[in-house]
């Protein structure tokens, strides 16, 4: 039999070749760019610095217009300090606003006090007790003294009785037991037993006073006459107790003079400085005032000849 040539490959030769062939599908992927991939690859061939491939990227964004999305983020950070400041600025008005609104409150309670109209008496026992400790005790009661300015707070002075109890001082009593010296003779004899020693509160100052009824108004003004000369080291303790010792050595050999004090004639001691130290009058001839402040005699005079008037 004859062989018939044939002119294309053998079977093995085709085998072979279709070992080989693939389909279109399955050809070999070529590999994924990245942009790290595409940096390093201009690094190799365009001889590009990392620098300069960050440089021109972001002058590509810029071009296309991606800057923008920065400028809105930087645009909203922004609100958010703002939102916060605000915020902030309101909170430190508010502390500030209830801090400052306290102490107000505070200082006008401590600066305005309202004082009372009328204050309980004190009591000062003089039997036994040496001049300087019944000084003392005077010096105490002022300053408990709170009252309202134009008002009056009594001081009872005390002795001890027969009966083991104690009723109040004579006036002679009072004044013996006051003075460094004893009052003129001719004094003591014409005032009445009965006596009244108060603290007046001033608008500035307190001040203390005498008011005795006087029995004889010839020897009660002569008797003052005569104690002139030694009354502001006698009384000017009691009566101003928060006047310096060094002013009373000032005033020691100071003249009492004539002044006319609310319609009323009265007879003053005042210090190098012109502050009244010791004042006294005898209104109607009949009710003896001796005050430690002209302030406190004013007003005496005004309030007793008041109710003498009614």
């Amino acid at each position: 039999m004859k062989e018939i040539s044939y002119d294309g490959p053998t079977y093995d030769e085709s085998e072979q070749r279709r070992k080989k062939a693939r389909s279109r599908g399955s050809e070999k992927v070529p590999p994924l760019r990245t942009f790290r991939g595409d940096v390093a690859d201009l690094v190799t061939k365009q001889n590009m610095t990392k620098t300069q491939m960050v440089i021109a990227e972001t002058e590509r964004r810029e071009e296309r217009g991606e800057t923008r999305t920065i400028h809105e983020g930087g645009s909203h950070l922004g609100r958010i300090i703002f939102v916060l400041l605000l915020v902030l600025t309101f909170g430190i008005g508010i502390a500030l606003y209830v801090l400052v609104g306290s102490k107000t409150t505070t200082t006008t309670e401590v600066t305005t006090p309202n004082k009372p109209e009328r204050q309980i008496s004190a009591e000062i026992a003089i039997t036994g007790s040496p001049r300087e400790q019944i000084m003392a005790d005077i010096f105490i009661a002022f300053g408990d003294t709170t009252l309202a300015s134009g008002k009056i707070r009594e001081i009872a002075f005390t002795v001890n009785n027969v009966e083991g109890g104690t009723s109040d001082a004579s006036t002679a009593e009072l004044f013996t037991a006051l003075a460094h010296s004893i009052p003129p003779e001719t004094l003591l004899r014409s005032l009445d037993e009965t006596n009244t020693y108060g603290i007046y509160t001033g608008e500035h100052s307190l001040a203390g006073f005498f008011k005795v009824t006087s029995r004889s108004y010839p020897e009660t003004f002569a008797g003052m006459l005569e104690w002139e000369n030694s009354m502001a080291n006698d009384l000017a303790p009691a009566l101003n107790p928060n006047y310096g010792r060094t002013g009373l050595v000032t005033v020691r050999n100071k003249p009492f003079t004539d002044e006319r004090l609310e319609g009323v004639d009265a007879r003053v001691l005042r210090d190098d400085s012109g502050i009244l130290l010791i004042a006294y009058t005898i209104l109607e001839r009949k009710t003896l005032v001796i005050a430690g402040g002209e302030e406190a005699l004013r007003g005496l005079i005004l309030s007793l000849t008041e109710t003498t008037v009614q």
